[in-house]
């Protein structure tokens, strides 16, 4: 909410605090600064406005800091002594005088920076719509300054004061003839060491390159982006080490195979190998015997199959659709999601760039999601249920199994007749009695 300056009388404040030496020249400014032990900064202005005149300046409470940095200042205890008012928003002061000398007060938080090296960084002098005959002014700390600073001039073309020093009592005095309006004068006062606690508030700018600036919250982000990695790692060393103990490790032998329900002779092969090109000859000729031996209940599925005979590739696509589908294999979806993530991270970072700043949290995002989308990319293909399901087929006896689940496991069955026509199925659709050296058909 703006603050509006209260117009008082003369002499009850010069009851309360005392003035700085009154102006001698129209248009001319005397400034009084000091900084107290807590490291706020009390600013006194005497300012002289001809009769009939105002004088109107925009102190800004956002100062650069480098190229993606701004210091927030904060201004409290405004008070007037004279003609003028002043209003006090988020980003700026605004001060109006009307003709004779006024007095403004005010103090200032977040002026000294520098940890134990104290720095003191005021404007005595800025953002006047009228141009300056005469400032002068004075600083006093609790300790005498180590050094001063002090430039006047356009912001793009600072020159030096005319006059800044430090006397031998300690007491630190500018001033600056003809100053124009617009034109500023900074000054920058280091004081011994832990002469007064720094107060700084020091945020990202609100440009691209603040946007992007690495802050505290920024650094949160990535560091526990760092924690999600390493537990993806984690994961999927663990996932990796459980499917090769499920593919080569010991198993105990079983009477009779005892699948999942939804697994059937002929994706066996796929499963094992973990990928559709696996797919071959014999494992579409098992799946078309399971299914003409089960034509009754699934007379679609089989005609579906019995039409891939003539591409393998088509076939093996499909027993890999429906291993994810019943959850034997990951598939895609890892790689998927990781993707989706990658385009809201994205968008996040747009927005957040061009809005309230913090934009590496989009892109700390889309990083995780990048993560996601690679360790779906390198996670086994075989889930905990599909792994449970190699281990049973590895542990089961193929000579007391039915006859596709023979041909699948890679043994003779014991009716020959369907063993015959397993093996008339495999020469129409391969060409070939073999399987490429990984398993051969039971003879007749």
């Amino acid at each position: 909410m703006p603050f509006t300056g209260v117009l008082l009388t003369a002499g009850l404040l010069l009851g309360l605090a005392p003035a700085p030496p009154l102006p001698t020249l129209p248009r001319s400014v005397e400034v009084e600064l000091k900084v107290h032990r807590d490291g706020s900064l009390a600013v006194t202005e005497a300012v002289s406005v001809p009769a009939g005149e105002r004088m109107r300046r925009q102190v800004s409470l956002r100062i650069p800091y480098g190229d993606a940095r701004q210091r927030v200042l904060g201004v409290r205890d405004i008070s007037i002594e004279g003609s003028g008012s002043a209003e006090l928003t988020e980003r700026r002061l605004r001060i109006e005088l009307g003709g004779g000398t006024s007095v403004v007060r005010y103090t200032v938080d977040g002026a000294v920076s520098g940890g134990g090296f104290p720095r003191v960084h005021w404007r005595p002098a800025s953002g006047w719509d009228t141009d300056l005959e005469l400032v002068r002014g004075s600083f006093a700390a609790p300790r005498i300054p180590d050094a001063l600073d002090c430039t006047a001039g356009a912001p793009d073309a600072p020159r030096p004061c005319l006059a800044a020093q430090i006397d031998h009592a300690g007491l630190t005095r500018f001033s600056q003839r003809r100053l124009p309006a617009g034109e500023r004068m900074e000054l920058t006062v280091d004081l011994p060491p832990r002469t007064v606690p720094p107060n700084a508030r020091i945020e990202p700018a609100p440009t691209l390159a603040g946007a992007f600036l690495l802050t505290p919250a920024v650094g949160w982000a990535w560091a526990l982006f760092g924690v999600f990695l390493l537990g993806l790692a984690v994961a999927l060393g663990l996932l990796r080490r459980a499917d090769t103990v499920a593919r080569t490790g010991p198993v105990a032998a079983t009477s009779s195979p005892d699948p999942p329900p939804d697994l059937r002779p002929g994706q066996a092969g796929v499963l094992t190998a973990g990928s559709a090109a696996a797919a071959d000859a014999v494992d579409l000729a098992v799946t078309l015997l399971d299914l003409r031996e089960r034509r009754p209940a699934r007379p679609r599925e089989f005609e579906r199959l019995a039409g891939a005979e003539a591409g393998l590739p088509a076939f093996g696509a499909a027993v890999r659709a429906d291993l994810v589908r019943h959850r034997f294999l990951h598939g895609s979806r890892p790689v998927r999601a990781g993707t989706r993530i990658i385009g809201y991270g994205a968008f996040l970072t747009l927005v957040l760039a061009f809005t309230v700043g913090y934009a590496q949290l989009g892109v700390v995002l889309a990083a995780a999601g990048a993560a996601v989308a690679c360790w779906g990319l390198l996670l086994p293909a075989r889930t905990r249920r599909g792994r449970a399901a190699v281990r049973a087929l590895r542990g089961s006896d193929p000579r007391r199994v039915p006859l596709p689940w023979a041909v699948a496991l890679g043994a003779p069955g014991s009716e020959p007749g369907r063993v015959g026509e397993v093996t008339m199925l495999i020469g129409r659709l391969a060409g070939s009695a073999g399987r490429r050296g990984r398993r051969s058909p039971p003879a007749s």
